[in-house]
């Protein structure tokens, strides 16, 4: 068995489809999922990533299309997990999903304030060459205004438009 440095979290898109429109990638997408191309290419995803990376599987959950979004889950680091706290109300129903997730396979869960937007590692990236968190914030997130919690590194945020 190969042991690899990294672990890649994913979610089958048994579910997915877009119902509602919360950013602008969204806009003109609705109802326009073709389903067998969406599960090729999550096949086609999965495959390339446990060549290089451990993959774990956090369970499809019926009427969370966008919980497929794994990135959004929360922020890791090491055995700690920030999780996500969506300003989307479509995507809210998503955080006790990631919360029992995380609880179950064994990662220390910190708190993260409830009136702070913040979708994990879409809004935050440790860099891997120095002990650097990337952090953006605009539209979706407020998280630049919460850091240094889970890592006592030095922060650089992004806005997005």
């Amino acid at each position: 068995m190969t042991s690899f440095p990294q672990t890649i979290l994913m979610c089958p898109p048994d579910h997915f489809e877009v119902v509602y429109v919360i950013n602008p990638w969204m806009e003109g997408q609705f109802a326009s999922i073709d389903d067998a191309l969406a599960r090729r290419q999550w096949n086609d995803l999965r495959n390339a990533i446990e060549q290089h990376a451990k993959l774990v599987l956090e369970p499809p959950q019926q009427d969370l299309p966008d919980i497929v979004f794994t990135a959004n889950a929360g922020i890791i680091l090491g055995k700690k997990v920030i999780v996500s706290r969506f300003r989307s109300v479509e995507r809210q129903g998503e955080e006790p999903h990631h919360r029992a997730w995380f609880a179950e396979n064994g990662f220390e869960i910190l708190d993260w304030p409830h009136d702070v937007p913040f979708e994990g590692a879409g809004d935050a990236l440790f860099d891997r060459g120095q002990k650097l968190l990337w952090v953006g914030h605009g539209f979706r997130s407020d998280a630049a205004r919460a850091f240094g919690k889970i890592a006592g590194s030095q922060n650089g945020g992004v806005e997005s438009d």
